[in-house]
């Protein structure tokens, strides 16, 4: 019973850790899109591999964006 108890949390773990990671995603990305409309699209695929703690200073960061480039600029420097 220990092993199945034990799966079971390690599952509700990863699920929400999921979640979270989601949910910041979603949040950056609707900020982004309010400060530079559809241009955003293009870096969608790039902001959703970001773990929470980037997704976390990206969403501080992108309150400093004065131009698309600033958003670009950044996810080169941090994802390389």
């Amino acid at each position: 019973m220990e092993i199945v108890t034990s799966w079971m949390e390690e599952g509700i773990q990863k699920g929400l850790q999921q979640g979270v990671l989601e949910g910041e995603a979603r949040m950056v990305i609707r900020l982004l899109y309010r400060r530079f409309g559809t241009r955003v699209d293009s870096e969608i695929p790039r902001i959703k591999t970001l773990p929470v703690e980037l997704l976390e200073f990206l969403g501080d960061d992108l309150l400093d964006f004065t131009e698309f480039k600033d958003l670009t600029d950044w996810l080169d420097a941090k994802t390389g």
